[in-house]
């Protein structure tokens, strides 16, 4: 071989090793850009407009993830899986329904899930049940719909902003027993309408 082949070899072999090199720098950036923008994150707490998620039983925060990214949740459904697996109590997140907000940041967003105070008691109204408060004998208190819906919403201890009684009140007064559903026609299931007997509604 020639020098001049030689030297030409050489050109090729540095030219061939050059265009590998930036084609593996190219990829490498490419993968980081990739993942930077699937794993962006909201900052803080969220915006305050409140969203109500469900963890059914049998599921796991895998199959919510993709649900929470949808809704706005959290910015990223992948940010919110790393920032499960690295809250070292994500195992103890429950089946349930959960208080959320919206735009919040991933770590947020789990944090909430482990709050006992963002978990909602589903409201379960028992045949026969009255919107108002019933006195029994022996000085027990028998909860009405009004006080079971305020206890569901707020928790034992309601906040100052938390739905108040008196205004649950207020709507139960003034609302069209058929608006709200207590009456239905057609061939939809029957409810027995709704009716005031001394202020107490019965449904």
């Amino acid at each position: 071989m020639s020098p001049r082949q030689a030297a030409m070899r050489r050109t090729r072999n540095t030219a061939v090793l050059v265009a590998s090199l930036l084609l593996i720098i190219g990829l490498i950036a490419w993968i980081a850009i990739a993942r930077g923008g699937s794993e962006s994150d909201f900052d803080g707490a969220g915006n305050g407009e409140e969203q109500v998620v469900q963890i059914k039983e049998g599921s796991n925060l895998s199959a919510l993830a993709p649900e929470l990214e949808d809704r706005g949740i959290v910015a990223s459904g992948n940010a919110f899986l790393t920032a499960a697996a690295n809250n070292p109590n994500a195992d103890n997140i429950q089946p349930g329904f959960y208080r959320l907000q919206g735009e919040m940041s991933a770590a947020s967003a789990v944090d909430a899930l482990l709050d006992p105070q963002q978990r909602v008691t589903p409201l379960q109204v028992y045949g026969g049940a009255t919107l108002m408060d019933i006195n029994i004998l022996g000085g027990q208190t028998r909860l009405g719909i009004l006080s079971m819906i305020q206890q569901a919403a707020c928790g034992d201890k309601p906040a100052a902003d938390c739905v108040k009684l008196e205004d649950l009140n207020k709507v139960a007064a003034n609302a069209d027993p058929v608006a709200l559903g207590f009456v239905r026609s057609g061939r939809a299931r029957r409810w027995r309408a709704a009716r005031v007997t001394q202020n107490v509604w019965r449904v």
